[in-house]
């Protein structure tokens, strides 16, 4: 996942570079067309010239929105991937902790069972050593 971030947020980065780039070109375009102004051109000649770069910005914008989404939509599908796995993973670990579960539910059973077969075992030696001397003599 932290490579396909980088690779967007590189992209990403390039693009507002070449954003900034084309801002100030466009900037530097609006100069020179009132330079043009200044001088004796014919007027349509300069709005050729002018159609031509908007066309141009213009192509080089649709590509950049298109790589945009182009890596938006791949960070998406690495998200959902992620998901995925997280959600098999937590899955994995609720079915180990049933199980677990389980496993302390017999184990305290069992510690329970033998906790009652001791304190019989107990009582009957506690018992026997109460009984008179002449009744374990003559029994």
């Amino acid at each position: 996942m932290k490579p396909i971030e980088d690779q967007a947020l590189y992209r990403l980065g390039r693009m507002e570079q070449e954003n900034t780039f084309l801002r100030a070109k466009v900037e530097t375009l609006l100069q020179e067309i009132e330079q043009y102004k200044a001088l004796p051109l014919p007027v349509d000649q300069v709005k050729e010239k002018l159609q031509e770069q908007e066309k141009q910005i213009q192509n080089m914008e649709d590509s950049h929105r298109r790589e945009l989404q182009q890596v938006k939509i791949q960070a998406e599908e690495e998200k959902e991937k992620t998901l995925t796995v997280l959600q098999a993973q937590i899955t994995d670990l609720q079915q180990e902790k049933e199980a677990f579960k389980i496993q302390a539910e017999k184990e305290k059973a069992e510690a329970e069972e033998r906790e009652k077969q001791m304190a019989d075992a107990w009582r009957k030696e506690l018992e026997e050593a109460r009984r008179p001397w002449y009744r374990k003599l003559f029994s």
